[in-house]
């Protein structure tokens, strides 16, 4: 039983992110109006964080009797996917910030410049005096 609840909770979380991604230029508009320093602390706390909440999630649900030997109460399983969607809104909001600052590192690298024409020899003919 817990394999089916698992799958169609899996099905919930990959529709958020279906979700997200249609919402893609309206994240990365938020997303750039934050500081670096924001986008920076979103990105590498946003890892975190969020498995720490869904670990620390999942060992509640345990520990409050939403799983059974038969698999998962209707509560824990309604917890679980819960836990799973805030999961995956984290990560995608950390994902987010940590792109937005590749992609400004990128805009703003210095390019080389580029090296001057070489001279051109002339077109196989030497010059005779």
């Amino acid at each position: 039983m817990i394999w089916g609840q698992a799958c169609l909770a899996c099905v919930v979380w990959i529709g958020y992110g279906f979700f997200q991604r249609r919402r893609q230029d309206v994240i990365r508009a938020r997303i750039f109006a934050l500081s670096r320093t924001k986008r920076v602390l979103l990105g590498s706390l946003g890892f975190i964080v969020g498995a720490l909440l869904l670990l620390g999630g999942l060992w509640l649900v345990s520990l409050w009797g939403g799983l059974t030997r038969d698999g998962l109460t209707l509560g824990g399983w309604l917890a679980v996917a819960l836990l799973g969607l805030v999961f995956v809104h984290i990560q995608v909001m950390a994902a987010a910030s940590m792109i937005s600052l590749v992609q400004e590192a990128e805009q703003t690298a210095v390019k080389p410049e580029a090296e001057p024409p070489k001279a051109s020899q002339s077109s196989g003919k030497k010059n005779q005096s």
